[in-house]
């Protein structure tokens, strides 16, 4: 296959895919316009056309999309999935693998996520009628003064290794254990006179192996578990993505939008009456927003009404004598927004906007949010 994926890239949507391809991939483009919702326009959909020459390689031309130059666009590939014998066609909205920026604030609808989580939208910028790398600011890439890749030299010799600081293994007693590597693990499969942590009791970090170097492997690179939508799961970390904008009424009406708080620290806590660690955790919320108010910092205690006792939220409040504001999540649409998966969630954004860390669970300790903290506020 020629090596000219990110040449065609710049003129058209592509995807490679190898299966599951009848029907065919679909494109689905759309417009955000800001607001608290977003609203979403010119939605289309596109079916994509497998490239001359190529069995698992499809696309659409920009030219063939009608896009309006300089403007931003949202899109997902719809792909089939495996379903049962006999069972009706699953499509799914996923992300583009390819993408340089994905937009989290944007999801795929429950209805095209199949019971798969809901993929994030992909962004591209159109200009003069190529597809141009940007982000939902419309802030552009500049690769200006770069090689292009196809002038630089073979390069045979590299073996790139992507380590999870994550494992999984199989359990004795069936289903699977997981847990963190830490740096000690990666250090035995280095180096044949270290163990790894006893804990992992891995075949493969024992002291007398050096795993890595077995495989031939002479480049690392460490990913991280996911820290935030997808709590320890093997692959790149989502943080530092915008944090998804939203609007919501306290309970004494007043509104109050995350984007008007731009400037300053937030900690976005998602909580509810009936959760024992969200319970828990308030009293340290509390007093660490009173230590860093005066430094910008805020908290925005987000309450999932629409799973909630409605009536028990403002005793709770009075009774743990709680300053900062409380604000109603009473459809869900916030807590699809950040992709909530369990109670407590709590989400550090720094300044700018974007997501600095991700706490799933709790509760959260003084040192840990003093922590937590002090990075945003940086």
């Amino acid at each position: 296959m020629p090596t000219n994926l990110l040449q065609r890239r710049q003129s058209a949507f592509v995807l490679w895919r190898v299966s599951n391809t009848s029907p065919p991939p679909a494109l689905v483009l759309q417009r955000v316009q800001a607001g608290a919702p977003l609203t979403v326009t010119d939605v289309r959909e596109i079916t994509m056309k497998p490239v001359a020459g190529f069995t698992d390689l499809w696309e659409v031309p920009a030219q063939e999309c009608g896009l309006v130059d300089g403007q931003i666009y949202h899109y997902w590939f719809e792909v089939t999935v495996p379903s049962p014998p006999g069972g009706p066609v699953r499509r799914v909205r996923i992300a583009d693998p390819a993408a340089t920026m994905v937009d989290w604030r944007v999801v795929a609808p429950r209805a095209s996520s199949a019971g798969f989580d809901a993929y994030p939208a992909a962004v591209v910028r159109a200009q003069a009628g190529s597809l141009v790398p940007s982000d939902a600011g419309d802030a552009i890439a500049s690769f200006d003064g770069e090689p292009a890749p196809e002038t630089l030299p073979t390069n045979s010799q590299l073996v790139l290794y992507e380590l999870p600081a994550a494992w999984t293994r199989q359990a004795d007693a069936g289903g699977r254990d997981t847990g963190v590597g830490s740096f000690r693990d990666v250090i035995a499969l280095l180096d044949a006179g270290v163990a790894g942590d006893p804990f992992t009791d891995s075949e493969v970090t024992r002291a007398g192996r050096a795993y890595l170097k077995e495989l031939g492997v002479n480049g690392l690179e460490l990913l991280p578990p996911a820290d935030s939508f997808y709590n320890r799961q093997w692959g790149y970390g989502t943080t530092n993505f915008l944090a998804p904008d939203f609007e919501l009424k306290a309970p004494t009406g007043e509104t109050v939008r995350l984007i008007d708080l731009r400037g300053q620290a937030v900690l976005v806590n998602l909580w509810a009456t009936w959760c024992p660690p969200c319970r828990a955790e308030m009293t340290s919320i509390e007093k660490m927003y009173q230590e860093y108010k005066d430094r910008k910092f805020v908290v925005l205690a987000v309450n999932m009404t629409y799973q909630d006792d409605s009536l028990a939220i403002l005793p709770f409040v009075n009774e743990q004598k709680l300053t900062f504001p409380i604000l109603l999540d009473e459809t869900g649409e916030m807590a699809n927004a950040y992709q909530l998966r369990s109670l407590p969630s709590s989400y550090f954004i720094r300044p700018d906007g974007i997501i600095n860390e991700v706490v799933i669970g709790g509760p959260m300790s003084e040192a840990l949010l003093r922590t937590r903290i002090e990075d945003i506020l940086k």
